[in-house]
């Protein structure tokens, strides 16, 4: 009997500890459980320790959870105000767009090329194509549409005012410059871009007799003819562009490339020649498309 009556006044002792503790905690059950603790000796105090190291625990995780979620959600905030910023001045985080795991923003950087000059987007709107989240593919096959629906509308109306006035330059140079997009922009098949390749080549041409000094212009035309394997246009353009820029390395360059297109292996090397005796600097690109050139003529 003694026996039983000790253990009550220690269970009584326990309890009353365990409420305080509970106290400490400011736990809202604290009278319920001291009730309970009384009613079962041991047993009860055992079970509510046990229930409180579990929610200590899920609590833990819950804010890690949490933790993980905010500075997600920093990021996004971070990177969205940023694009805002951006976009004002005119700066497209491509990059860091597809990079971050957000859909919401890669969606939204699309629709607001829309509203802009989606040309300039447009390499951004090629890899959002390949993205696995298929809203935003879908999201941006209806942006490339648009860039070349646009870019078709511009091709039209710069024509329409060149054909009204053909001997305007500023006319003739907006018409190029909308062909020039449209053929770099690389939504054409074959077939159109040979055909806007062979309209730009004359409209190159138009515009070199009216300015022959223009240095940038009779790049492109060289450039253009190559593509259409008109080689020979090419090589005068070429000699052309050497008497106006003698230290210019743009001319030989370009010969390097038609006499490596064309197989003349002793043309090449007579260019090359030429090259390495005079003071035109070689800069380390030109550099790499000598040496990846000279392979494919010495396997000639």
């Amino acid at each position: 009997m003694d026996r039983i009556i000790n253990m009550l006044l220690i269970n009584v002792v326990i309890s009353v500890a365990f409420f305080v503790y509970c106290k400490m905690k400011k736990s809202e059950e604290s009278l319920m459980r001291l009730i309970l603790t009384l009613l079962f000796p041991l047993v009860g105090v055992t079970i509510f320790l046990i229930i409180d190291n579990f929610v200590d625990k899920s609590k833990d995780r819950t804010g890690e959870l949490q933790e993980s979620s905010t500075y997600e959600a920093d990021i996004d905030s971070f990177f969205l105000k940023r694009l805002n910023v951006e976009r004002e001045v005119n700066i497209v985080p491509v990059k860091e767009a597809l990079l971050v795991n957000n859909n919401e923003i890669k969606r939204r950087l699309i629709v607001d090329s829309l509203k802009e000059d989606v040309y300039e987007y447009r390499n951004f709107l090629k890899e959002a194509l390949k993205d696995k989240d298929t809203e935003t593919s879908h999201y941006a096959a209806a942006a490339v549409v648009e860039i070349k629906r646009k870019l078709l509308i511009s091709v039209q109306e710069t024509a329409g005012k060149y054909e009204k006035e053909p001997q305007n330059l500023n006319k003739i140079r907006d018409y190029a410059i909308a062909i020039e997009r449209i053929i770099e922009s690389e939504l054409l098949d074959k077939k159109n871009t040979y055909k806007y390749l062979h309209i730009y080549s004359s409209v190159l041409q138009k515009m070199i007799r009216m300015n022959h000094k223009n240095k940038e212009i009779l790049g492109k035309k060289i450039a253009c003819d190559i593509r259409l394997k008109d080689y020979d246009k090419a090589m005068i353009y070429c000699n052309l562009l050497k008497k106006l820029d003698k230290n210019s390395l743009k001319p030989y360059m370009m010969l390097l490339k038609i006499y490596y297109e064309i197989g003349n292996t002793s043309k090449f090397n007579e260019t090359l020649e030429f090259i390495k005796s005079s003071r035109i600097k070689i800069q380390r690109k030109a550099l790499g498309s000598i040496r990846f050139w000279l392979g494919g003529v010495r396997n000639v």
